[in-house]
């Protein structure tokens, strides 16, 4: 599965009942991606602004890998960043992320982190942003990046694509910009 260059904002996925998950049909949780039972996933260059939890590796029972996570912006969201259970982490591999206005970057394990702590504790996120991305206007659901972003030029190089969410040429400056934009 490879993800790359979406924009995510505040979504709403409603809880529906199955023979496995009886629950009410008022609950409602906010992702902007949840893997579950995944073989090998690459997450690379989205934006994902307003959610409960941004990227969510908890539900399912396979849990085999690799899953390789860079250079996405997760902002604002209400529970964890990312979060990572057990099943998933000795597969699980991220950096390059920028992480703002979040309740906390990263849930690993059931433990809450900045993405600092978190590069502390595992081999993970040694080199995320914890800053600002300086958005064009994300009220207005423009996620472009504004000159002097934190994000510009600190995503690592990926060959999975050579273009941004709108065509534009990555890298455009001396690296690629973390976000599903690139800055012109």
């Amino acid at each position: 599965i490879k993800i790359y260059n979406n924009v995510m904002i505040g979504g709403t996925l409603k809880c529906s009942a199955s023979k496995s998950n009886a629950c009410s049909a008022s609950a409602t949780q906010h992702w902007g991606l949840m893997i579950s039972d995944a073989r090998t996933t690459e997450i690379y260059n989205n934006t994902i602004y307003g959610m409960q939890t941004g990227i969510d590796f908890n539900y399912g029972t396979v849990g085999t890998g690799p899953y390789t996570v860079r250079n996405n912006i997760i902002a604002n969201s209400t529970v964890s960043g990312m979060r990572v259970t057990a099943l998933y982490a000795p597969y699980f591999k991220s950096d390059y992320n920028g992480f703002s206005g979040n309740r906390t970057d990263i849930n690993w394990k059931g433990a809450n982190m900045s993405a600092a702590q978190f590069a502390v504790s595992t081999t993970n996120e040694r080199n995320a942003v914890r800053a600002n991305p300086m958005f064009v206007n994300a009220a207005a659901g423009d996620f472009h990046l504004n000159a002097g972003s934190p994000m510009i030029d600190k995503g690592i190089a990926t060959t999975l694509f050579n273009t941004d969410k709108d065509g534009v040429a990555r890298p455009t400056g001396r690296g690629f910009d973390i976000g599903a934009y690139e800055k012109k």
